[in-house]
């Protein structure tokens, strides 16, 4: 009886299972209360879940168990972002809790209507994928160790240096809440339009549940997306294949060959891992739209609108997605397919891409993708190992061949794979190869002919990696399904001997980062001995914060009005430094300009230098009298801290009285002087 209780029961007792632990670990090693890790399943499970299984209910998909769960959890989350770009825009952003509630109610109402299950009771082979459930789990523990335990805050383990693109993350979560367009709060009022989708999302999670923005960033943000990727991938895999192992192959070898899938996914806050998962999906449905029906369906419609979120989330993967599916369309011309309808697909496609792209990225030069032509551009040190004596174009042609040889490596292979299945079997086609084909031929070249503030063009050659694992592995699938037995085992061998040679330096930096980021996530615990910061440099000081100072920006947060205006100036010694927005989530007149005027072109630059000029003033020559005309310019407190401006006092010298002080900072109000 409890065998087959057992049997019945395993999904939802190895998910409760998987909850308890994880709640239990975000309990003892984040000190997290378990009221907010209630909160937070209970957002995920009603405002997420649910109304997208009813979604997929009433379009009445035809999918998987594992299909189902990750198509309507990014449809869940699909409708939160709506639920803010009806709000945000205007400034309305207190709505947006009751929207989400309503939403809520309305989907449990027609799940329990229509007496819907989660898991429902299918063929064996689509029931509950112990595959993607297993992956999806070593995804959300990644995320825990490498995000969320790495990078407590200063209350709990001490001094501590966080990664400029985390705090940056961080505080366009806090901008998001405040409404849309979004703006850097390093630099009050100059707009941000990248990559909305994730922000816009958190923002949801946020006004919602009433955590912090670093909370939201660090413990309740990828610890669903990433295994949400993963989860879709697994199920994209295994649509591919035939048998599941070769599915577990293609899932293994994209985690331990390339670890900007890792950081990317697991740790960075930039939309990533969200535009991955909606661009996973919308491959997913393009293949059982192609496979059903040779007309415009409810899974092309789908997919398309999974195109679009994937921009929204991350505008080089949106690209590379819509022309790897349109792609695979014009290669079905060469088929005997109609061209009116290819054109009508494609246009499916196109339209709502080009529309959603220059909607949202329309403004704001430090927003365009494309934005500085540059063929042949400079890579460093493969640039520096072509012999001189050769023309500079050619030494920067071959840099960037030897730099995408090397670096990108698994998007070669890939390219490489699918070139040669569908050359190889052109009479049998595969839509995945085809996909693959020109998201790989697009990644490669927009990587190499364009250039992007912070190096972000190689996310147009990332997008393609999912895919090139994928086709990597079904390339050698099919080439060992035409041998003997005898044939097979040696061949099985020389190639796996080639992928060792090949991916070697891949795997190795793989294990050498998790290493490293493992070890840097243990001696950042809680349970870890005080660290002695006596030896810690000024430069690396400065370049973190300490538990009194954490208090002040606390302080702030929770004892000022959210449209106030702070000044400070650790950023004169690290242009990153946007710990005040991260933890203080309020607007900065300037507080880490590193993001803001990264090109000689963006408008916000003469801006900068004003205010630099005012700050430089203040802090750097220590002239009280710049607190007037911070004033004027609608600054409303100032941060002096003590390591870096020891002896500034603008009580005594202006007047400004102290709104907050302990031995590490002091915080004034200058709005009466």
């Amino acid at each position: 009886m409890l065998r087959n209780f057992l049997r019945t029961h395993y999904p939802v007792l190895s998910v409760s299972a998987v909850v308890l632990i994880f709640s239990t670990a975000y309990i003892i090693f984040l000190a997290t209360p378990w009221l907010e890790i209630l909160l937070f399943l209970l957002f995920q499970t009603f405002a997420v879940l649910f109304p997208g299984t009813a979604l997929v209910k009433i379009f009445k998909l035809n999918l998987t168990n594992l299909e189902s769960f990750s198509v309507g959890y990014a449809l869940g989350i699909t409708l939160n972002i709506l639920v803010y770009f009806m709000f945000a825009p205007f400034k309305m952003t207190g709505l947006i809790p009751y929207a989400i509630v309503v939403l809520s109610i309305f989907s449990l109402i027609y799940l329990f209507y229509n007496k819907t299950k989660i898991i429902e009771n299918k063929t064996k082979n689509e029931r509950f994928s112990i595959l993607g459930f297993s992956f999806s789990v070593l995804a959300a523990l990644f995320t825990f160790f490498l995000l969320s335990a790495s990078n407590l805050t200063p209350d709990l383990v001490g001094i501590k240096s966080y990664y400029h693109d985390l705090t940056k993350g961080v505080g366009l979560i806090t901008s998001a809440s405040f409404g849309f367009p979004m703006e850097f709060l390093q630099m009050s009022h100059t707009p941000h339009y990248y990559h909305p989708f994730f922000y816009s999302y958190c923002a949801v999670m946020k006004l919602t549940l009433g955590f912090s923005s670093f909370s939201i960033g660090t413990k309740y943000s990828l610890i669903t997306i990433a295994p949400l990727f993963v989860s879709a991938f697994t199920a994209l895999s295994l649509k591919v294949f035939s048998k599941k192992y070769y599915a577990a192959l293609s899932v293994i070898g994209l985690l331990l060959l390339s670890y900007p899938m890792i950081y990317y996914v697991c740790i960075d806050l930039l939309g990533f891992s969200l535009g991955l998962a909606y661009s996973t999906l919308a491959v997913l449905l393009f293949l059982k739209s192609e496979e059903s029906s040779p007309n415009i369906d409810k899974y092309l419609i789908l997919s398309s609108v999974f195109v679009v979120c994937s921009t929204g989330a991350k505008g080089p993967i949106g690209v590379t997605t819509v022309f790897a599916l349109s792609f695979s369309l014009l290669i079905s011309l060469f088929r005997g397919n109609k061209f009116t309808s290819v054109l009508i697909k494609g246009m499916v496609f196109a339209i709502p891409f080009f529309a959603a792209y220059f909607i949202l990225y329309r403004q704001g030069p430090e927003s365009m993708m494309l934005r500085s032509l540059i063929p042949g551009s400079l890579r460093g040190k493969y640039y520096e190992i072509i012999p001189a004596n050769l023309s500079e174009t050619l030494r920067r042609f071959l840099s960037n061949v030897i730099y995408t040889l090397d670096f990108h490596r698994l998007t070669v292979a890939g390219f490489l794979a699918a070139l040669i299945y569908i050359l190889g079997r052109y009479r049998r086609r595969s839509i995945v190869a085809e996909c693959t084909l020109g998201a790989t031929i697009i990644g490669i070249l927009l990587t190499n002919i364009f250039s992007q503030v912070g190096s972000s063009e190689i996310y147009f050659a990332y997008a393609s990696i999912p895919l090139s694992s994928i086709i990597i592995v079904y390339a050698i699938s099919e080439i060992l399904s035409v041998m003997s037995p005898k044939k097979k085992a040696v061949a099985g061998s020389l190639i796996a001997v080639l992928l060792i040679l090949v991916f070697k330096p891949s795997f190795s930096e793989v294990f050498e980062k998790m290493k490293l980021s493992l070890d840097r996530c243990a001696n950042n615990s809680i349970y870890s001995s005080n660290q002695d910061n006596s030896s810690m440099t000024d430069s690396v000081r400065i370049n973190s914060l300490s538990p009194a100072e954490y208090e002040g920006l606390l302080y702030l947060r929770d004892n000022t009005d959210k449209d106030c205006i702070i000044a400070e100036g650790r950023h004169l010694f690290n242009n990153k430094f946007f710990y005040g927005t991260a933890f203080a989530e309020r607007r900065f007149f300037l507080e880490g300009w590193g993001y803001v005027t990264m090109e000689d072109s963006n408008s916000n630059r003469f801006e900068k230098f004003q205010r630099e000029a005012i700050v430089e003033r203040l802090f750097q020559l220590e002239d009280s009298s710049f607190a007037y005309l911070l004033r004027d310019k609608g600054v409303d407190y100032v941060i002096v801290y003590e390591i870096t401006n020891p002896g500034l006092r603008l009580d005594t010298a202006v007047g400004a009285s102290v709104f907050f002080e302990n031995e590490e900072i002091r915080i004034y109000d200058i709005s009466e002087i």
